[in-house]
C-alpha cells in the first residue's frame, strides 16, 4: 500500500492541474491517468506477491495428493476384504421354509419383510430375488402376488 501511495503522490506532483483547484476541466483525465497508475501498481504488486506463494500452493497440493493416495493405498491393502464383504453382501437363508399367505395389498415385498432377520440384511432386494427364484414359487408369481395366494419364504436369514 505504501508503493501506491507514493506513486499516487508522485503523479499528482507532476500534474500542476491537480494542485490548482481552480482548473477542474482536465481533471478528470487526471483522475484516469492516477487511477491506470493504481491498477498497474496494484497488479504488479500481488504479481509479487502472488509469485512468493505459488510455491507454497503447489507444495501444499503436493502434499494433499501424497496423503490421498496413502489413504487409498491403505484402504486397498488392509481393508479391501471388508469393503468388498461390506459392498457386496451375500445373505444366507434357511433351508426351512414357512408359508405366506397374501392378503389385500401385498406384495413380494411384504412376504420379504416376513422373513425372520430381514432387518439385519443390507440389501431387501436379495430377500426378494431369493423368493421369486424359489422353484416352488415359479406358478404363483407367475402372474405377480394375488390376495389369499400361498408362496414359500425362508424362515430366516442372515447377513
Amino acid at each position: 500500500m505504501k508503493r501506491i501511495d507514493q506513486e499516487i503522490e508522485s503523479t499528482t506532483t507532476q500534474t500542476p492541474e491537480l494542485r490548482n483547484s481552480s482548473t477542474r476541466r482536465t481533471l478528470g483525465g487526471d483522475v484516469m491517468r492516477i487511477a491506470g497508475a493504481i491498477d498497474d501498481k496494484f497488479d504488479a504488486f500481488w504479481k509479487e506477491h502472488l509469485s512468493q506463494t505459488d510455491s507454497a500452493i503447489e507444495h501444499r497440493r503436493h502434499v494433499g495428493k501424497i496423503a490421498a493416495s496413502l489413504a487409498i493405498a491403505g484402504v486397498t491393502i488392509f481393508g479391501a476384504e471388508k469393503v468388498y464383504t461390506a459392498f457386496n453382501e451375500v445373505p444366507h437363508f434357511s433351508e426351512k421354509t414357512v408359508q405366506f399367505v397374501a392378503n389385500d395389498g401385498d406384495s413380494i415385498w411384504t412376504a420379504a419383510n416376513h422373513v425372520e432377520g430381514h432387518d439385519k440384511v443390507r440389501d431387501m432386494n436379495a430377500i426378494v430375488n431369493y423368493i421369486e427364484n424359489m422353484p416352488e414359487n415359479k406358478a404363483a408369481l407367475s402372474d405377480g402376488l394375488q390376495a389369499h395366494e400361498s408362496i414359500d419364504i425362508p424362515e430366516s436369514v442372515k447377513p
